[in-house]
């Protein structure tokens, strides 16, 4: 069971949202015969799953803005979300 209990869920990096409020897609488990693991399409998967519970469930979400400290790698440039409440 996942609650906010009305405190805060930080985010930092990207985060999927499922188009149309539709749950997002369940992956099946990973192979062991797979020699080369997928974790590109499974790390999509998992923000997918963590927008998708933050959508229905967070009462808030909002992006925060930070101030800039000079130039940055764009690797290091990531989006801040905070979402609170629990509906």
């Amino acid at each position: 069971m996942f609650s906010l209990s009305g405190k805060r869920v930080w985010v930092v990096g990207d985060l999927r949202l499922p188009p149309g409020g539709q749950p997002p897609t369940t992956l099946p488990p990973v192979s062991r015969a797979v020699k080369v693991w997928p974790s590109g399409i499974y790390l999509d998967g998992w923000m997918a799953e963590l927008g998708y519970l933050l959508r229905t469930h967070a009462r808030d979400g909002r992006l925060v803005k930070l101030d800039e400290w000079g130039p940055v790698s764009p690797l290091e440039s990531l989006p801040v979300l905070v979402f609170e409440g629990w509906r």
